[in-house]
């Protein structure tokens, strides 16, 4: 008797969340913290100076929308969406020991995405408390991710006299999209007729890979100009190119499945938005 008459008077609302993120991005963070140790440990092995160092994503707040759609005692359609996005970039420069060569590598990372939930959820009043409410919520997460990553190196070698300039561009852009799941919960106070504060917690399981680039791969590296274009896949895996006697990560685009006898461990790149958030927000009644 308490609770029915409640549950009939709901109207369609929106809600506006302040969320607080814990996403830790996967293959791009592991390749940029792995690239920085492998500058560290060449300059161990082979003197001379380094200084500067490539920057990892992070994640900080951010907000989302819903659209909650009552379909009967209780039970809603939720619809929601939002958007993610970091960046990071940096430089940095090694000269040898004999003073005739400087390095110069600069990268930088853009994550953009776009997750939109569809699901349902259950809404039921506290009879002790009639404007407070408890609520749970699941339902599938379609997520859009958008990666923009520019790889700029040069390279100055003194010899008898000479100098000899070396460099390269890479610029990939890459899309692609995958569908996750997800469930919340939480606490809403009606502060005033048609308008609630809401407190509520999400978890996220959300993997992406298959991503695929517009490439450009230019540069003269001691034989002639070389210009590349076209579409690429993105791929991790694990390379001792350098020499250095153990495998560093490497995030890379490529047209076709790396196989060179120092890769090992070949997969497609991926990013991972799982997470869980804490989320605070207002819903607007009509």
């Amino acid at each position: 008797m308490l609770i029915v008459p409640a549950l009939h008077a709901e109207h369609i609302s929106f809600k506006f969340n302040y969320k607080a993120n814990s996403i830790k991005i996967g293959d791009v963070n592991t390749w940029i913290n792995s690239f920085n140790t492998l500058w560290q440990d060449w300059q161990s092995k082979h003197g001379g100076q380094l200084s500067g160092k490539f920057t990892p994503l992070s994640f900080g707040s951010n907000f989302d929308f819903e659209m909650r759609i009552p379909i009967y005692a209780g039970f809603g359609l939720d619809l929601g969406g939002g958007r993610h996005t970091s960046s990071g970039e940096g430089t940095i420069t090694f000269e040898n020991a004999a003073g005739d060569q400087t390095e110069t590598q600069f990268i930088s990372n853009k994550t953009t995405a776009y997750p939109f939930n569809i699901g349902f959820s259950y809404h039921f009043p506290i009879p002790s408390f009639e404007r407070l409410s408890l609520f749970a919520g699941i339902g599938r997460q379609v997520i859009f991710v958008q990666y923009d990553t520019q790889d700029n190196y040069t390279a100055t070698l003194t010899s008898a006299g000479t100098e000899f300039n070396y460099w390269y561009n890479r610029e990939d852009k890459y899309t692609s999209e995958a569908l996750g799941t997800y469930f919340s919960f939480g606490l809403e106070f009606e502060i005033i007729q048609y308008v609630a504060i809401v407190l509520g917690g999400e978890k996220t399981w959300s993997k992406i890979d298959g991503f695929k680039s517009s490439h450009l791969y230019e540069g003269f590296l001691g034989e002639n100009v070389f210009k590349k274009s076209g579409k690429a896949s993105l791929y991790f895996y694990e390379s001792d190119r350098w020499n250095l006697g153990k495998p560093y990560s490497v995030l890379s685009s490529h047209k076709e499945r790396p196989n060179e006898d120092y890769i090992q461990n070949v997969r497609p790149g991926e990013f991972n938005y799982s997470n869980f958030s804490i989320k605070f927000g207002i819903r607007i009644k009509f």
